[in-house]
C-alpha cells in the first residue's frame, strides 16, 4: 500500500532534485564570491587582525576562502566549475550518477590541478598541499634530477 501515487512521488522527487540543484548554485555563488574577494587581511581562522572584513561572504566567507586558498590556492576556483556542473545535472537531468565517487575524488582533482599550477609556475599562490607534495617528492627523490633542473629553470 502506497501513501502517494507513483506519478506524484516522481513529481515530488523531481522538484526536490531541482531545489537541491538551485541550492548548489547559491552555494557555488557564495564560494566563488568569497574566493574572488579573498584578502589576507581579513580576520579568519589563520589570521587574527583588527581590520574589518572586506570579503563579500562576511565572516563565513572569509573563513571559507581562507581555508580553500591556504589548502588548494587559486585552483579552488575549479570547485565552482564542479559545483556548477553538479547543479546542472540535478536540475536538467534529474540525476547525479556516482555522486559519492565524485565527492571523494574532488579533493584529488583540486590537489592535482594545484600541483600542475605549481610545476608550471602559472600562479604563485598554489596552496599548502601542492608545495608540501612537491617538497616531499624532492626529498624522497622520486623526481629525477633532470626534472628538478627543469622545474627550477621553468
Amino acid at each position: 500500500m502506497r501513501l502517494l501515487p507513483e506519478t506524484i512521488q516522481n513529481f515530488l522527487l523531481n522538484r526536490i532534485l531541482e531545489l537541491v540543484g538551485i541550492s548548489i548554485i547559491f552555494l557555488n555563488c557564495f564560494i566563488f564570491l568569497s574566493i574572488l574577494s579573498f584578502s589576507p587581511l581579513d580576520p579568519s581562522l589563520s589570521n587574527s587582525t583588527i581590520y574589518e572584513i572586506s570579503n563579500f561572504g562576511g565572516n563565513i566567507g572569509a573563513n571559507v576562502s581562507d581555508v580553500l586558498i591556504q589548502l588548494f590556492g587559486y585552483s579552488s576556483f575549479l570547485l565552482s566549475l564542479v559545483l556548477l556542473s553538479w547543479s546542472y545535472k540535478l536540475i536538467f537531468q534529474k540525476s547525479l550518477p556516482l555522486f559519492f565517487l565524485n565527492l571523494f575524488l574532488l579533493p584529488f582533482l583540486l590537489i592535482t590541478f594545484s600541483l600542475f599550477l605549481e610545476i608550471s609556475n602559472l600562479i604563485t599562490n598554489t596552496g599548502f598541499i601542492s608545495r608540501e607534495i612537491i617538497s616531499a617528492l624532492f626529498n624522497i627523490s622520486f623526481l629525477s634530477s633532470s626534472l628538478k633542473i627543469n622545474l627550477v629553470i621553468f
